[in-house]
C-alpha cells in the first residue's frame, strides 16, 4: 500500500512539473508579426501584463510602421533590437503615451537606425490598478497589431532642370527616394530643395537605392529648408556615370506632412527660376512693419532671430546667434524674411558679418546677396525698426519680443511670435546694464526685437534665468550698440 502511495505521489509530482513546464512555456511565448496581417492578443492581467511579438527586417525593406488598435485600455508599445526586453528604460523605440493605442514607424533614417535582423515588441499594461471598461473593472485587455512593411518606392526618375513636386509623410517616415541618370563626362551634380516651409535635408548615394545616415556618399545637411547639394569629382574629374539615388527627408519634424519642390541638374549654377528675388510686400501699419523687420538668422551652428535696422539691410542679432562651433564667425550667415507672418519666414539672403561685441554679445550683419550668392534687385527695399531710447524704458513699463522660438511652431520651423511682459527690473553686471524681463523667451528668440508700445526698438532678448512659469529674460538694451555701428545704418 504505501508503495502504491508512493507512485501516485510521484506520478502527481510528474504531473504538476509538466504542466508547471507548459505554464511556464506558454507564459514566454512569442508571437511572429507577419507583415501586412492583423495579429490579435489579449493581455490577462491576472496573469501577465505584457505579451511578447517579434518582426524581422529585411536587407531590401526601407521603414516599418507598428499599429497598436483596438484596445479598450492604455497600452503602450516598446521595442528592441536584437533581444527580448528586460527592463523599459532600456529600448532602442517607446510609445507611451496617454493615448489607448500607440504607433511606431521605424526607418533606415530613424534614430535608432532601422537595421537589418530581428526585434522584439512588448506591448504593456503599466497602470497599478485593473482598467476600467463601461464602468466596470477588466482583468482581460483585448488588442490588435499590425506589422506594415514598405520598400524603397522611387517616386520620380529626374531629368535635367526639371522640377518635380514632393510631399514628405509621417506615415513613410518623412522621406521620400528620387533618382537621377548621369551620364558619361559629367563634371557636375546638383540638387536643389525649395517651396518648402520645413528644415529638410539630403542624402545621395551611388547605385543603392537605400540610402542612409551610415552609407550614404554624399549630404546635404543644414538648418535651412532651402537644401542645395552640389556634387562634384574631388579630383577635378568626371562623375562616375550610372544611377543616383537621392532621399529628401526631414531630421526634426514626424507629426505633419511637409511639401517640397527638387529639381536636379548637371550644373554648378542654382536653376535660373530660384535665383530670382522677388520685391518684399510693404508694411500697412507699423505692427506688420515690426513683423517684417524680424528677420530670422541662420548660421552654421544653431539658428536664432535678426532686427533690421535699415533700409539696405543692416541687422542687429547676438553674437552667439552667429558664431561657430569654434566660437569664430559662421562662415555662411543666411536670412529668412516675413512674406506672410502665417508661415515661417522665407530663406532668401546671405549676410556678412561687419562687426561684433562678445562682451555685450552683439552683432552686426549686412544683408549682401541673395540666397544662392546672386546680386540683390535695386528695388529691394527691407522694413526696418527705428531705434528707442534704453533710458527711457521703466519698471513695470509693457514692452514686447518679436522672434522665432523653435516652441512656436508645430513643424521643423517656426513662423514670428510675439510675446508680451514688463520690464521687472534691472541689472548691472561686468558685461554692462540689462533689463529683465517677465515675457517668455525661448530658444531661437535671442537676437529677436524687444519694443515698446510704440514699435521702437529698445533691446536684444539675450539670455534666460530659470525654467518655465519662474524664468527671467534677460534683455540687451540698445544703450550697449557700439556708437561706431551707428555710422553703417543711420546714413
Amino acid at each position: 500500500m504505501k508503495h502504491f502511495t508512493k507512485i501516485i505521489v510521484i506520478a502527481l509530482i510528474l504531473l504538476f512539473s509538466f504542466n508547471s513546464l507548459f505554464a511556464l512555456e506558454k507564459k514566454s511565448t512569442v508571437r511572429k508579426l507577419i507583415p501586412g496581417t492583423v495579429t490579435e492578443g489579449k493581455l490577462e492581467l491576472s496573469v501577465k501584463n505584457y505579451e511578447t511579438f517579434t518582426f524581422q527586417v529585411k536587407p531590401d525593406t526601407y521603414a516599418v510602421e507598428i499599429d497598436l488598435s483596438g484596445a479598450p485600455a492604455d497600452l503602450d508599445m516598446f521595442i528592441k533590437y536584437g533581444e527580448k526586453i528586460e527592463n523599459y528604460d532600456d529600448v532602442d523605440y517607446a510609445a507611451s503615451t496617454d493615448s489607448y493605442n500607440e504607433k511606431i514607424v521605424l526607418t533606415r533614417l530613424s534614430e535608432p537606425i532601422l537595421s537589418d535582423g530581428t526585434y522584439f515588441i512588448d506591448v504593456a499594461y503599466q497602470r497599478d490598478v485593473f482598467p476600467a471598461v463601461k464602468h466596470r473593472r477588466v482583468t482581460a485587455v483585448p488588442f490588435k497589431i499590425e506589422e506594415k512593411e514598405r520598400k524603397v518606392n522611387i517616386e520620380a526618375v529626374l531629368k535635367p532642370s526639371e522640377t518635380v513636386s514632393g510631399v514628405l509623410y509621417p506615415e513613410k517616415g518623412m522621406a521620400a527616394v528620387y533618382a537621377f541618370n548621369i551620364p558619361k563626362r559629367t563634371q557636375f551634380f546638383r540638387v536643389d530643395i525649395s517651396d518648402t516651409i520645413s528644415d529638410i535635408d539630403l542624402l545621395v548615394g551611388y547605385e543603392k537605392k537605400i540610402v542612409t545616415l551610415k552609407n550614404y556618399d554624399y549630404i546635404g545637411e543644414s538648418l535651412l529648408g532651402k537644401e542645395s547639394l552640389i556634387i562634384r569629382n574631388s579630383d577635378k574629374g568626371f562623375l562616375p556615370p550610372g544611377m543616383y539615388y537621392i532621399t529628401v527627408f526631414d531630421q526634426v519634424a514626424s507629426d505633419y506632412k511637409e511639401k517640397f519642390t527638387i529639381t536636379a541638374g548637371l550644373k554648378s549654377l542654382p536653376p535660373p527660376a530660384l535665383s530670382r528675388i522677388s520685391n518684399l510686400p510693404p508694411p500697412q501699419d507699423e505692427q506688420e512693419n515690426a513683423l517684417f523687420a524680424t528677420v530670422e538668422v541662420i548660421a552654421e551652428a544653431g539658428k536664432g532671430s535678426g532686427c533690421l535696422v535699415s533700409r539696405d539691410g543692416y541687422i542687429l542679432t547676438n553674437w552667439h546667434v552667429v558664431k561657430n562651433f569654434n566660437e569664430q564667425a559662421s562662415g555662411n550667415i543666411y536670412i529668412a524674411v516675413n512674406r506672410s507672418y502665417n508661415e515661417p519666414p522665407e530663406e532668401l539672403f546671405k549676410a556678412r558679418l561687419v562687426d561684433y561685441n562678445p562682451d555685450s554679445d552683439l552683432a552686426l550683419l549686412k544683408i549682401e546677396s541673395g540666397l544662392y550668392g546672386q546680386p540683390l534687385p535695386f528695388s529691394i527695399d527691407f522694413s526696418y525698426f527705428p531705434i528707442g531710447k534704453s533710458s527711457s524704458v521703466k519698471i513695470g513699463q509693457p514692452i514686447s519680443i518679436l522672434g522665432y522660438p523653435g516652441v512656436g511652431g508645430t513643424g521643423s520651423r517656426a513662423s514670428v511670435s510675439l510675446t508680451t511682459g514688463i520690464v521687472s527690473g534691472f541689472e548691472t553686471t561686468e558685461m554692462g546694464t540689462y533689463i529683465k524681463t517677465d515675457t517668455e523667451i525661448n530658444g531661437g528668440s535671442s537676437g529677436g526685437a524687444v519694443i515698446d508700445v510704440y514699435f521702437n526698438l529698445v533691446g536684444i532678448p539675450t539670455v534666460i534665468i530659470g525654467e518655465d512659469s519662474s524664468q527671467i529674460g534677460y534683455i540687451t538694451p540698445v544703450s550697449a550698440i557700439p556708437a561706431q555701428w551707428y555710422r553703417y545704418f543711420t546714413r
